[in-house]
Formats: C-alpha cells, sequence, structure tokens
C-alpha cells in the first residue's frame, strides 16, 4: 500500500497556520517521484501524508509548528477517510485512491464554473452540488476544507477589533458566543474559526450552529465528538437546514453574535434562489437584530 503526499493548499500550510514566517516550517527539497508515486502532485510544500488503503492521515515530519485546530483537522479527515473506504468495501465498490481524489476534486471545481449538471437530490436548491456520495465529500474535505478554512481565518483576523470587542461583552458577562455558519456542512466555516481564535488568543465560551443541508450530516458524526472532547469550551450541533426554505429561519439561534457564510452567496446563481436566499436573509436578520435606542430628540 503506497502512501501518498496530500497536497491541499498549494502552499506552506504552516504561513497559514502561525503569524511569523520565522515558526515555518521550510519546504522539503524536491525529489523525483518513485514509480509508485506516478501521478501524485509536486512534492514541495507537501505537508501531510494519506494512507488511503489503511484509512490513515498523519502531519510529515517536516510540518514544524502546525497548530493545534491543524492537527485536529487531520485526525477528523483522517477518520472521515477510514469510514469512507470502509462503506465503499461494504458495497463492493472501488476504494479512493489519489487518482480518485483529484478526478473528484477536478469534477466538484468543473460544476462551480459551470453552473448546473441537472442534479434532482438537490431540487431546488444548488442542483449542481452533489454531496451525497461518501467519496464526494471526501474529496471536498481533502481538497477544499483547508483552502477555505485558511480564507475564513483570514477574513475573521480582518475584523478582529471588532470580534475581540464582542468577545469580551459576551464572556465578561459569564456568557456563550454563539455562532451560526450559514451553509457550513463541510466544516470549513468551523475551522477557520478554531484558526482564528487561536491565532488571536481568544479563549471562552462558544456554541457552533452549523446550518446546511443533509447531505452533510454524516461528517459531523465524527467531527461534533472529536472536537467536543479536545475543546471542552466548545459545542457544535449541525442541523439540516435549507436556506431558500422560508421556515428554515425557525433554526437560527435568537441570540446568534457571528455569522459565517463561505460559498452561500456563490450557490445562489440563479434569480429564483437569490430572491428565495434574500427574503430569508432579511427574516433572520429581522428576528436576531437588536435595534439601538434613538438618541433623544431624534425623529
Amino acid at each position: 500500500f503506497f502512501a501518498h503526499v496530500l497536497s491541499v493548499l498549494g502552499a506552506q500550510p504552516c504561513a497559514m497556520t502561525t503569524p511569523h514566517a520565522s515558526t515555518c516550517a521550510p519546504a522539503p527539497r524536491r525529489r523525483k517521484p518513485r514509480q509508485q508515486d506516478a501521478g501524485a502532485a509536486p512534492v514541495a510544500h507537501r505537508w501531510a501524508v494519506v494512507w488511503f488503503h489503511r484509512g490513515r492521515i498523519k502531519a510529515r515530519k517536516r510540518a514544524v509548528g502546525l497548530s493545534a485546530p491543524w492537527r485536529l483537522y487531520l485526525r477528523w479527515a483522517s477518520e472521515v477517510l477510514l469510514e469512507t473506504q470502509e462503506a465503499l468495501r461494504a458495497a463492493a465498490q472501488p476504494l479512493v485512491c489519489f487518482d480518485m481524489l483529484r478526478r473528484l476534486r477536478k469534477e466538484i471545481a468543473q460544476r462551480y464554473h459551470a453552473g448546473d449538471s441537472g442534479c434532482p437530490q438537490r431540487d431546488p436548491n444548488a442542483k449542481f452540488h452533489r454531496y451525497h456520495q461518501p467519496a464526494t465529500r471526501l474529496a471536498y474535505v481533502l481538497e477544499f476544507v483547508p483552502r477555505h478554512a485558511e480564507l475564513a481565518r483570514v477574513a475573521l483576523t480582518q475584523l478582529k477589533p471588532c470580534i475581540e470587542k464582542l468577545c469580551e461583552r459576551v464572556w465578561s458577562k459569564g456568557g456563550t458566543l454563539r455562532v451560526v455558519c450559514l451553509g457550513g456542512g463541510p466544516a470549513s466555516d468551523l475551522w477557520g474559526l478554531l484558526l482564528y481564535l487561536e491565532t488571536a488568543g481568544l479563549k471562552g465560551k462558544v456554541a457552533v450552529t452549523v446550518l446546511d443541508l443533509p447531505e452533510w450530516g454524516p461528517l459531523w458524526k465524527t467531527l461534533k465528538p472529536l472536537v467536543e472532547g479536545v475543546l471542552p469550551q466548545l459545542t457544535v450541533d449541525f442541523m439540516a437546514s435549507d436556506v431558500t426554505v422560508a421556515t428554515s429561519v425557525k433554526d437560527v439561534p435568537a441570540d446568534t453574535n457571528l455569522w459565517i457564510m463561505i460559498n452561500v452567496l456563490v450557490e445562489m446563481n440563479t434569480t429564483v434562489l437569490h430572491t428565495a436566499f434574500l427574503r430569508y436573509f432579511r427574516t433572520v436578520l429581522k428576528r436576531i437584530l437588536v435595534p439601538l435606542p434613538r438618541p433623544a430628540g431624534s425623529a
């Protein structure tokens, strides 16, 4: 069984997880691929090793300075890989391998750009994305989640002064910071949040509610006990919810403090979906926003 190196970021992962370049791991030296590595990605900037048949993923020894959230992500990804391979074996289907992973990654990217593949499973919401198959979900977890998590971390970092004040206001009263990840089924939003809290040094009780379509549910059966077991101040709940359906507004906690959205607006690519999402979001804002008192003497 060959060990393939996972290349998901296109850059050194430590550059994403540590604020100082001096703590980043050096890029490994290039080498000529062995025959069993045929078709593998370039060696430079690799940070994790995947044993597909064993269902195991771990950080490379050269990945110096890899933060706690990234190491936790690798534990979760390893469990997702193992569960996927076991499900495929039970169904007498081909196991996920490096070539299949790259093919699925390409198909997912093409669907995003093409806009529609006529998939009835997602009607009426984002018909061109199909994640009801375990292998497709695995491909997204390995190939897209780290990149999107880093984007979320960067976006949250840009709002650091506001988020710090928010956390101070909530935690100073002994409260819980309540975060909603809209369309966060793949968990990119959650990992981005954990990376931000780690680098910002913010510690307190956090409750995360993830809203997405039910096909992402199997991932959270593994992820929820994992993160809550390691991070006792964190609670995570996944709810099957469609943002284009008006009744889904009830799934949003009324005391939400922070929203995170990745790719949701991209998927609202038709007039019908766009209109439905705007109606949903306006209703949600009316429900959770607290009106500010008017200044004395104002109209």
